[in-house]
């Protein structure tokens, strides 16, 4: 009996073994053609930079108030086909906070400081960093995050750092793309 059964367990796990191996190459096939899919991207061409919010910017929190080099906004700049030199960033404040919620804006890169701490204009909601001196090399990108002080003395007050349009970047030569705004994610004074 024990070989009876033995050979029609047997027989079943052959049949499991060769349909698994058989979903295990479709599967294959199916990731590959996602990757390949996913890997896709625009391609920037030219004398152009393409500008988009990275998708490891941060999350919507909360920031506790009197906090210090906060990353609120990471975001890609692309070149095209040559070298592209960044003159000048300008971000926007938004959100039902105010201006004097962050201090000591600055840009960073892999985990060095471009510019000096900036404070966000209480009447344009502006903050601009000139001469940034940032060469992106071509066909390659180059992640710049935002950090902030946390001043916010009133607790709730929400803020979001954009770039509203393509004028907020200006370069040495070539032309700005993207899909404006691109907008990080709000953050609460906590």
């Amino acid at each position: 009996l024990d070989d009876l059964f033995g050979d029609l367990f047997a027989d079943d796990s052959e049949d499991i073994t060769e349909e698994q191996t058989s979903d295990k190459d479709n599967s294959d096939k199916d990731t590959s053609d996602e990757s390949s899919s996913k890997d896709s991207k625009t391609v920037v061409t030219g004398n152009n930079l393409e500008v988009s919010l990275n998708p490891t910017s941060p999350v919507a929190q909360s920031l506790p108030q009197g906090s210090t080099a906060v990353k609120v906004m990471s975001f890609d700049l692309t070149a095209g086909t040559s070298d592209i030199s960044v003159n000048e960033i300008t971000l926007t404040r938004g959100g039902l906070g105010a201006p004097t919620d962050y201090s000591n804006v600055s840009l960073w890169s892999n985990g060095v400081r471009l510019t000096s701490g900036r404070s966000i204009s209480s009447s344009t909601n502006k903050v601009s960093f000139v001469n940034v001196g940032l060469v992106v090399k071509a066909g390659k990108t180059t992640t710049l995050d935002v950090l902030v002080d946390v001043n916010g003395i009133t607790s709730g007050n929400q803020n979001v750092l954009s770039i509203v349009s393509k004028d907020d970047i200006k370069l040495s030569t070539g032309e700005v793309k993207g899909i404006f705004p691109i907008t990080g994610n709000s953050m609460t004074i906590g």
